[in-house]
């Protein structure tokens, strides 16, 4: 989808708006994912209807009902239950694979995970599907950072923060190859995962060039 950069125009830093450049899909072909956990599924009626029965989730009806309102507020009954989320629980895991097929390459890599990603204090991040949220301000507001022998705690104004604080290095290191005879060569892919919460929009259909 293109919510990040569709919709009205804006200037400056935004969640999402129009950027004055191109509102197309194609732009979703370059980048990263965020996978956040909003919360546990603890209703036994929703989760029997996710539960696969031969490969097919057994009632997709009850949660396409049930996911839209799942959030810390909802008073919405499935099964004699409450369908509120509880709290996030952690332990998701994964690997990711990009394989171009006409080039006979395969790029492998692990993610980078974030332990008590959601603040400890709220019933849960739930947002409806089709939400641009949650995304990184949501983390908790807390930082623990490994220095040396021993840890730095920090307290930051914004989840977005917390995250910088967790990633932030001063250099980067990594071994490259340049080969003529093998036509080898290397591809280094840098994410900055908070830079859209710090480097503003310029949009030069509301405010022109200085």
């Amino acid at each position: 989808m293109n919510f990040a950069y569709s919709g009205t125009a804006l200037e400056g830093i935004q969640q999402s708006g129009g950027d004055d450049k191109t509102q197309s899909l194609d732009r979703t072909r370059e980048g990263y994912f965020e996978i956040i956990e909003m919360g546990t599924i603890t209703n036994t009626a929703i989760n029997a209807a996710i539960t696969h029965v031969s490969g097919v989730p057994a009632n997709c009806s009850v949660v396409q009902a049930a996911n839209m309102d799942m959030g810390p507020a909802s008073a919405l009954i499935v099964g004699g239950q409450s369908a509120r989320a509880n709290p996030s629980t952690g332990g998701l895991a994964g690997t990711a694979s990009l394989i171009g097929v006409a080039a006979g390459t395969d790029f492998g890599y692990d993610p980078v995970a974030l332990d008590a990603f959601a603040p400890s204090n709220v019933q849960n991040i739930w947002n409806p599907p089709g939400s641009i949220f949650p995304d990184l301000t949501f983390a908790d507001l807390t930082s623990i950072i490994f220095n040396g022998g021993g840890t730095v705690t920090s307290t930051w104004l914004s989840g977005d923060s917390t995250v910088s604080a967790l990633l932030m290095h001063n250099n980067i290191i990594n071994e490259f190859v340049l080969d003529n005879a093998t036509l080898s060569g290397t591809d280094w892919v840098v994410t900055m995962p908070t830079k859209r919460y710090n480097v503003p929009v310029h949009n030069t259909a509301l405010s022109t060039n200085s």
